[in-house]
């Protein structure tokens, strides 16, 4: 299946039965965490269709080909937006939350000194470049 087109003003769970969901193999995304961020049915039971990426770039790939839709950070379309691709809010699903997290014998004090700059530093606001 395609993704999405043209994209509805606000896209809603329901809208997922008209697409594949693109999701991850487990060696990339814990199975628990693609359970909570990439439903495998909308709200009225259908099932949503669902492709297995290996990583991130492929994924994209996948989407960029028409083959289906992907979940991701909107912070990450910094760093990956393509101009073959979409970024579109879905504020329907959790969000992505980001912690610092460390081997538990490495709580140092730089460790200590890094996690007071981070905590303390002023929040940027998203800057978008979708199209």
């Amino acid at each position: 299946m395609s993704t999405l087109s043209p994209a509805p003003a606000q896209l809603t769970r329901e809208d997922l039965a008209t697409t594949t969901l693109i999701t991850f193999a487990a060696p990339v995304l814990p199975s628990y965490w693609q359970d909570y961020h990439c439903p495998r049915q909308i709200p009225s039971g259908q099932t949503i269709p669902h492709l297995v990426a290996g990583y991130g770039q492929e994924a994209l790939a996948m989407v960029s080909a028409g083959r289906g839709v992907v979940f991701t950070s909107a912070r990450a379309e910094q760093y990956y937006a393509r101009p073959d691709t979409v970024w579109l809010p879905f504020p329907q699903l959790p969000r992505f939350e980001y912690v610092p997290i460390w081997p538990p014998t490495s709580n140092t004090p730089h460790l200590q000194a890094f996690l007071r700059t981070v905590t303390e530093a002023p929040r940027l606001p998203h800057r978008s470049t979708s199209r």
